[in-house]
């Protein structure tokens, strides 16, 4: 009671704060304090109370308060709590960190005056061109290459010569097989370091498999696709997450026969991309076909006319598969009938229909 009454007389909020203390800690036990400790005044129990909320409340919200006026020392603290974040492995701690910051920046790049915290406008794209960059290397840690690559990107634009932001964005289309804009991004990073040799390499590792996917898709168009083949090898090594580059390969592998490595590669896509790829549909289905599975063909290209009913590849190959599926089975039923001669011509006319299915072929 006494406490009460002393936290009313000094103010509303302290006999608020007092009563909401109580009530957190329970009567019996703020009686026991009470009596425990005669010498601790309310205004320092409150203080203690206070400095304890306020600690609480920092390690809910470390990088501040989002309703503060931006300021170049709210951005600064928030990338330097992503950096700690990023020396502990937190990758995802660091990332929100870095997009704290960038938040505070974009905010600070419309504000004048005090809001603006006095830094000069050159300070600020320095800044956000720093974090940028590090949450470039973060997103590459958690495999999120595309957003690292834009990050990069955006990094540049604000700094052109961050030359640690276009490495990262060098390394990161290399992961995605955009080996020409990885070439792009070590020519940036070369401007701020000449003859750097760790640069020359990136390039030049670049530029070799930019050249490698140029000629297997020439070769593709011409129908080498043994060779082809040969030229995929490195940057599929090099990019095993990039879409387009394992699309190229399977492309090359029906070409040369290789029915079930293709198949795999398919189904290996398909899980990356989702069944409403219309061009993995396609594959898929020349590769069932080339392998004999006409039915597992049958399917799959008619899920993908469900798709886009003006395929007309996938329409003409739906009907042949069709045709030849039907005929082998009429040549089945007449053997199983023993009408041999019969079957002999049913089998013999199955055969003329492709020369593009050897596993149909070799079993009629």
């Amino acid at each position: 009671a006494d406490f009460a009454a002393a936290a009313a007389a000094a103010s509303p909020a302290d006999a608020a704060a007092l009563a909401a203390l109580v009530a957190a800690a329970g009567q019996a036990a703020a009686q026991k304090f009470v009596s425990d400790n005669p010498s601790v005044s309310p205004a320092e129990l409150l203080s203690r109370y206070r400095q304890a909320l306020e600690r609480a409340r920092r390690r809910r919200n470390p990088l501040g308060d989002e309703s503060e006026p931006p300021s170049r020392q709210a951005a600064e603290k928030a990338k330097k709590h992503g950096n700690d974040k990023y020396k502990k492995g937190d990758w995802a701690g660091a990332a929100s960190a870095y997009t704290r910051a960038i938040t505070v920046l974009a905010q600070l790049a419309g504000a004048t005056g005090p809001a603006a915290g006095g830094s000069a406008k050159e300070d600020v794209e320095e800044l956000w061109s720093a974090v940028l960059g590090n949450r470039a290397q973060v997103l590459l840690k958690l495999g999120q290459r595309e957003e690292a690559l834009a990050d990069c990107r955006e990094s540049l634009k604000h700094n052109e010569n961050n030359s640690k932001a276009a490495m990262r964005g060098a390394l990161a289309a290399v992961e995605l097989g955009r080996f020409e804009d990885s070439v792009a991004l070590w020519l940036a990073a070369l401007k701020s370091h000449p003859g750097a040799k760790e640069l020359e390499e990136g390039l030049s590792f670049a530029r070799k498999n930019a050249e490698d996917v140029g000629r297997a898709s020439s070769l593709l168009e011409e129908g080498s696709c043994a060779r082809a083949l040969a030229y995929l090898r490195a940057p599929l090594s090099s990019a095993p997450h990039a879409p387009h580059l394992s699309m190229l390969m399977v492309r090359a592998l029906l070409g040369v026969g290789s029915f079930q490595e293709a198949a795999t590669m398919c189904e290996s896509l398909r899980e990356r991309l989702g069944e409403a790829d219309i061009e993995l549909r396609f594959l898929r289905g020349k590769a069932n076909f080339g392998s004999g599975d006409l039915d597992g063909a049958v399917k799959t290209w008619s899920a993908l006319l469900r798709l886009d009913p003006d395929h007309e590849e996938a329409k003409r190959n739906l009907k042949l598969a069709r045709t030849m599926a039907k005929a082998k089975s009429v040549a089945n039923d007449l053997f199983g009938k023993g009408e041999v001669s019969a079957a002999i011509e049913g089998y013999t006319a199955a055969l003329a229909l492709t020369t593009e299915c050897d596993t149909f072929n070799a079993a009629l």
